[in-house]
């Protein structure tokens, strides 16, 4: 019930935001008494904690999980290809999470301590794909290896945007167009695409 609750609350804050979501309402949509969420969840901040958080294990879960097994060559389009993936599937719970990091709504709503604790989770997912990325640049290329992350992650998050799975391109051909991307901003010749897996 508790992880309902969160995926439940984690839909109605992308439809309705955050501010506009009331306790009780939430209630109703997972068929619970008011006073009976608070068994769950102490606050409505402390859901919205709960909520990230979840959101946050399950991304990075599918993204970094056994990535140590892939050749370090291979690592960076791997984690590109996952990680578009899963913004792909679940567009919904990734359109949301991107309105609950923002930095001025965790500013407005989450305690310091939690702003901190998501930011440094990201910033520590970038500086590993930024880590990957140094390994294809050559030390006279005038390219900023910050940017080049940004860039490239930015890319990957937009795919919960504009990735249609009824429009023109296949899942598997807008996930290489990602890649392409990534491999334009690096110079480098686009890797053969395996059958990276949906998340379950």
């Amino acid at each position: 019930m508790r992880n309902r609750i969160l995926l439940v609350a984690i839909a109605l804050f992308a439809e309705r935001g955050y501010e506009n979501l009331s306790m009780r309402t939430l209630a109703s949509w997972v068929g619970l008494k008011p006073s009976t969420l608070y068994n769950y969840h102490q606050s409505k901040q402390a859901l919205l904690i709960d909520a990230i958080e979840l959101i946050m294990d399950d991304f990075f879960g599918f993204i970094l999980n056994d990535i140590d097994a892939i050749p370090r060559a291979q690592r960076l389009f791997e984690i590109i290809r996952r990680h578009a993936s899963y913004k792909m599937t679940y567009q919904l719970i990734s359109r949301a999470n991107d309105r609950l990091i923002d930095p001025g709504f965790t500013k407005m709503f989450l305690p310091e301590d939690a702003a901190r604790h998501f930011i440094g989770r990201m910033a520590e997912y970038r500086h590993i794909v930024q880590d990957l990325i140094t390994d294809h640049v050559k030390e006279d290329d005038p390219l900023d290896i910050k940017i080049a992350t940004l860039a490239i992650l930015i890319q990957c998050d937009r795919m919960a945007y504009w990735y249609k799975p009824d429009g023109e391109l296949s899942f598997n051909e807008a996930l290489q167009q990602v890649v392409i991307f990534a491999c334009r901003i690096l110079r480098k010749r686009p890797p053969p695409m395996p059958s990276s897996p949906r998340p379950n």
